[in-house]
């Protein structure tokens, strides 16, 4: 979910540098997207497409995109170490699997909100500098 909302949030922020992209992964993905989400996620109008949005390991994520990997966020509570030389954020926010649509209708609305800041936060260092 975060990977889609920061990639479209972006757009509507000038001085986020563009080329810029969220991408996701985890240290024991699934084999298919949870429904729920992606049903929560085309409510918000974002349409979860499997061929851009599905289930990827951290391990294949950074060997395939690692030198390119400026910012970490790790979106549930994983204690891992992830990539040598990133301190990760952790956002410790519930994980939606078995979760009730409502409920991740509120982790939806957690991660948008978060997402947000952290756009609004790059703008106002971009501003800065």
């Amino acid at each position: 979910m975060a990977q889609a909302f920061f990639n479209r949030e972006k757009t509507k922020f000038p001085s986020i540098d563009q080329s810029y992209e969220a991408v996701s992964a985890g240290t024991r993905p699934g084999s298919t997207l949870n429904p729920a989400v992606v049903q929560t996620m085309k409510e918000a109008g974002i349409e979860m497409n499997p061929a851009d949005y599905f289930p990827k390991g951290l391990d294949t994520l950074l060997q395939t995109q690692g030198k390119n990997i400026e910012r970490i966020i790790v979106a549930c509570d994983d204690k891992c170490e992830i990539f040598p030389g990133i301190k990760p954020e952790h956002w410790n926010l519930p994980d939606p699997h078995q979760k009730p649509l409502e409920e991740v209708k509120k982790i939806r609305e957690l991660i948008r909100r978060k997402v947000l800041e952290l756009i609004k936060e790059s703008e106002s260092a971009h501003r800065q500098s």
